[in-house]
């Protein structure tokens, strides 16, 4: 039996699109429901020996990433847009190769020993789980310079994009 266990950071963060991914792959999941203290160690960065800490600016609505361009990964392409809502970051952890950027935040993605990824970034993301977290975390929401309204947020839809981002990594990571 194919196991996928995922992390719940506030309760309404879901699975989005990865639930449609892993209920057609045949995986069973579990959610570790962070917020409400199931245990797990801390970010995979942390777990990794690196530091995390809030980020000088907090990353809320939809900002393109960069891969360097000597970084081949198959599931991420060298630019996209994606969505974010993050306030913190992270140093990459020794040993692990990054993977890509943004203008507000260095470490957005790394990959550690081929078969671990950490991603600060939403590819999960789905139109319904976007209301939900304008609905449920307009607090966080500030002015800032990488934090869009609700309205602009939720205008964009870049979806498709994100899920077929998430696909590929997810299909990637079970070969």
């Amino acid at each position: 039996m194919k196991r996928l266990v995922w992390l719940q950071h506030v309760p309404v963060e879901g699975r989005g699109y990865i639930a449609d991914w892993a209920n057609g792959q045949g995986f069973t999941a579990q959610a570790v429901r962070l917020y409400a203290g199931d245990p797990l160690a801390q970010l995979i960065a942390e777990v990794l020996g690196a530091r995390v800490y809030p980020n000088a600016e907090k990353e809320i609505g939809w900002f393109p990433i960069h891969r360097p361009r000597d970084t081949e990964v198959d599931w991420l392409p060298e630019e996209a847009t994606v969505f974010h809502w993050h306030g913190d970051t992270f140093d990459l952890p020794e040993g692990a190769e990054r993977l890509c950027s943004s203008e507000g935040c260095l470490n957005q993605a790394f990959v550690y020993q081929e078969r671990i990824i950490g991603l600060q970034f939403h590819l999960e993301t789905t139109a319904e789980s976007a209301r939900t977290r304008v609905e449920n975390g307009g607090h966080e929401r500030v002015d800032g310079p990488y934090i869009q309204d609700a309205e602009r947020l939720l205008a964009v839809n870049g979806y498709q994009s994100i899920n077929q981002i998430m696909e590929n990594l997810l299909t990637s990571m079970t070969r």
